[in-house]
């Protein structure tokens, strides 16, 4: 039991000290460039992936199982998979208005334009 605790622990510290390493290696600019870019999506969002979630949702008309921020161009948006019934959609919102950009699966087309023109902010 103690050798358990004792893994357990160790295991722990080990994750802290990872995650400690990886922020200090983005904040001294020597992360992967991966993870920069990354960071400058983040910093351009004006809006949480939970209220991308949210727009998705009542775009899709179902429930959002995952979500991504991603860059494309000059665009930062958040890929956000809904389930409705047993179909998934992907809705792209964009990050910055917290528009719909584009809605696929179901009997959804590519490039359909949604209705959402932004999120409540409160």
């Amino acid at each position: 039991m103690k050798r358990k605790l004792m893994i357990a622990a160790a295991s722990a510290v080990l994750a802290t000290a990872g995650a400690g390493a990886a922020w200090a290696a983005m904040a001294s600019g020597t992360a992967p460039s991966e993870d920069r870019s990354d960071a400058a999506a983040l910093s351009q969002a004006k809006i949480s992936l939970g209220q991308a979630a949210a727009v998705a949702e009542r775009h899709a008309g179902g429930r959002a199982v995952e979500a991504a921020l991603e860059a494309e161009g000059d665009a930062v948006v958040y890929e956000v998979a809904v389930l409705t019934g047993s179909t998934e959609h992907e809705v792209t919102v964009d990050a910055r208005s917290g528009a719909v950009t584009k809605m696929t699966g179901g009997d959804a087309e590519d490039g359909d334009e949604g209705s959402e023109r932004g999120v409540d902010r409160d």
